[in-house]
Formats: structure tokens, sequence, C-alpha cells
């Protein structure tokens, strides 16, 4: 955008010069304003100027867009790597859930006939003593 910018004013500052030189060659006051009037501005360069800055904004936006598309994959790919680390976590847990679980249940049972049978031998401690 520097570089256009940059050859828009060269060129604008050159035609500026050759309208100028133009002018002061002028021999009489007549020359002078017929040559100043008849200097149409040129549109030409302003177009190009636009065509150029457009094609610029252009370029800029879709390395923008593909920047862009780019991080929302990188993200995507992210998410579903921890989604499948958590899913296996989880499938690792649940099967390794049921032994587990027969475990508890074991150890939970061996306690409840220990406990019940300390109160049944305390029971009969009791009622022997009466």
């Amino acid at each position: 955008m520097i570089a256009l910018n940059l050859s828009t004013t060269k060129a604008s500052v050159e035609k500026s010069s050759a309208a100028a030189r133009e002018l002061l060659e002028a021999k009489d006051p007549q020359d002078f304003f017929a040559k100043s009037t008849a200097r149409v501005p040129n549109l030409d360069g302003l177009f190009a100027y636009n065509r150029e800055l457009f094609s610029i904004a252009s370029k800029t936006q879709a390395e923008l867009f593909q920047a862009a598309q780019e991080q929302i994959e990188g993200s995507r790919q992210a998410r579903r790597a921890s989604t499948e680390a958590v899913c296996t976590d989880c499938s690792a847990s649940a099967s390794a859930s049921p032994s587990a679980r027969t475990e508890g249940r074991q150890s939970r049972s061996q306690a409840s006939a220990k406990g019940r049978s300390k109160s049944r031998s305390q029971a009969r401690g009791s009622g022997e003593q009466a």
C-alpha cells in the first residue's frame, strides 16, 4: 500500500510539474488561460489507483480469511484430540469399573459379616452374664 501511494504521488508530481512547465511557457495571458482550461483532470490515474487499491485490499482479505480458516481448523483438531482423550479415559474407567465394583462389594460384604459376627458374640456374652 505504501508502494502504491509512493508511485501515485510520484506520478502526480510529475504530471503537475509538466503542467506547470507548460503554463510557464505561455507567451501571453490568453495562451496561459487557454492552456490552463484545456487541461482536464486525468481520471485514468485515479481509476488506476482505485483498481490497485482494491486489488491490495482483496489480497489482504484473502490472506486474513485463509489464516482464520487455518486457526479454526487447528482449534477443531485440538478439541477433537481432547475429546478423544477424555473418551479414552472414560472407557478405560468404565472397563475397570466392574472389577472395582465387585471388589468393593466383596470387601463391604466381608466387613458387614465381621460386624454381624461381632454383634452376635457380644449379644451372647451379655446374655450369659445375666
